[in-house]
């Protein structure tokens, strides 16, 4: 994925955060980083469920590594929005 973003600590709550890296998107993959955002924010609010009610813990690595097999199933199945931060 090719995404401009970058962290300030002026920066203080996440929506703060989401905002300032969208603005440095080019309009073309702006709908693609909203799309790459939720998606990470949805598997990194499932795993505190996984681990509480499936008892399935995964490292950091491991969580890393389902984030990319995710998104690259996302954009396989022609994701249109994720397809445009692909490095050409």
């Amino acid at each position: 994925m090719d995404c401009n973003s970058s962290f300030s600590p002026s920066q203080q709550t996440l929506h703060e955060w989401w905002a300032h890296c969208r603005l440095l998107q080019v309009k073309e993959r702006g709908k693609g980083f909203d799309t790459l955002f939720m998606l990470i924010a949805w598997l990194l609010w499932k795993e505190p469920n996984a681990r509480l009610f499936d008892r399935r813990l995964s490292t950091p690595d491991q969580l890393l590594e389902t984030i990319k097999t995710e998104v690259k199933v996302w954009v396989e199945a022609r994701a249109k929005r994720l397809g445009c931060l692909k490095r050409e």
